[in-house]
């Protein structure tokens, strides 16, 4: 189908390929297990778990059985353990497309007892994060009674870190203390930050696998940062509508919040907040076009946004126009205008934007 969107994100899978190099590099004997929720934090599942696959990941991770069912139906081979919580009702699945399950309440093992298809059992503990997860008292409980269930398989059991991006921070060191007094045979615990700045390692063992998610897409959640050849995956981009010169007091867009202080051209972006440029830029932004940056003014719509060129052209109709990914406009320093994290920029990209993939 040809490309009719003025808006699409480009997806670089030499990136891809580059910092899921660079990530294993930290990981030394421990196998990644790459986590592609959210259609793969916005970048495409399909393709990026069949990029993955082909260079060596043999276990993923998704949030929901619908996602590990899709990865299944488009030729993923490997292990896929379901994140998310499990319901009665999606249990056939579990069986039919041979996915990993994460208990994560006792009460569960009731439902169970009289399970007649084998399932791989991930048991989740809950060290601190208070999500989901048994506490970690209740892991010999969970054993026993895993045990006595002949259909099911215990895997091993993982814990989640709550500030694992915080270096130094010892809450990180009080959850490995609990998680190590029970760690299985097979575990995994780390994160990209867990890895990044070598927190949370086990000091009696060494974990199965780490979960890999943001670093794969060139985010490095370390607070400072602790890898630098990561490089972003995802490149957003749009295109100039219009071009118009206005004078001084002219107001732009809904609600008349910001007015020219003088005479100067603006232009006209389509892409909105429906495509997932966030309205929280509005008047906080800068986008990129011609090698220079511009300024976002006034409230993003849900298709278009305005920005303030200056007193002289310097961009015209169809031009490019960078939203985030490229070498000097990162996903993180335009989410940090808009008071988030990059996380919920690249997953907020709607599925009206195309995804192009390079892949040299």
């Amino acid at each position: 189908m040809y490309n009719l969107s003025p808006t699409k994100a480009i997806i670089n899978l030499n990136n891809l390929r580059h910092n899921l190099a660079v990530i294993r590099t930290h990981l030394g004997l421990i196998d990644i297990m790459a986590v592609v929720k959210a259609d793969a934090y916005g970048h495409g599942a399909i393709r990026i778990a069949q990029c993955l696959q082909k260079e060596s990941v043999q276990m993923f991770a998704v949030a929901t059985v619908a996602e590990a069912i899709k990865l299944r139906e488009n030729g993923i081979l490997g292990r896929i353990l379901v994140l998310g919580a499990p319901f009665p009702e999606f249990l056939m699945a579990y069986a039919q497309y041979d996915l990993d399950l994460t208990l994560h309440d006792l009460s569960f093992l009731e439902v169970l007892q009289n399970e007649k298809h084998p399932i791989r059992i991930h048991v989740k503990i809950d060290t601190g994060m208070t999500r989901l997860g048994i506490w970690p008292e209740q892991w010999e409980e969970a054993k026993r009674i895993i045990a006595t269930i002949p259909e099911l398989e215990l895997v091993g059991n993982w814990t989640h870190f709550a500030v694992s991006d915080r270096i130094g921070d010892r809450f990180t060191e009080e959850q490995v203390d609990l998680f190590s007094v029970i760690a299985n045979k097979k575990t995994h615990l780390q994160n990209t930050a867990g890895i990044l700045n070598q927190s949370g390692f086990l000091s009696n063992q060494i974990p199965t696998w780490a979960r890999i998610g943001i670093g794969l897409w060139g985010f490095d959640p370390c607070e400072p940062m602790q890898e630098p050849k990561l490089l972003p995956v995802m490149k957003l981009v749009s295109k100039i509508a219009q071009v118009k010169y206005i004078s001084r007091g002219t107001s732009v867009s809904y609600g008349r919040t910001w007015t020219a202080p003088y005479d100067t051209w603006v232009a006209t972006v389509a892409v909105g907040y429906a495509d997932g440029y966030i309205r929280h830029l509005s008047n906080k932004g800068w986008v990129e076009a011609s090698g220079r940056r511009y300024r976002v003014i006034g409230k993003i719509c849900m298709d278009m946004l305005m920005i303030e060129i200056g007193p002289t052209q310097t961009v015209a109709y169809g031009d490019e126009v960078v939203l985030w990914g490229s070498e000097t406009l990162s996903a993180t320093e335009v989410a940090s205008w808009g008071q988030t994290i990059p996380y919920t920029l690249v997953t907020g990209v709607s599925h009206r934007v195309p995804r192009e993939y390079l892949d040299e």
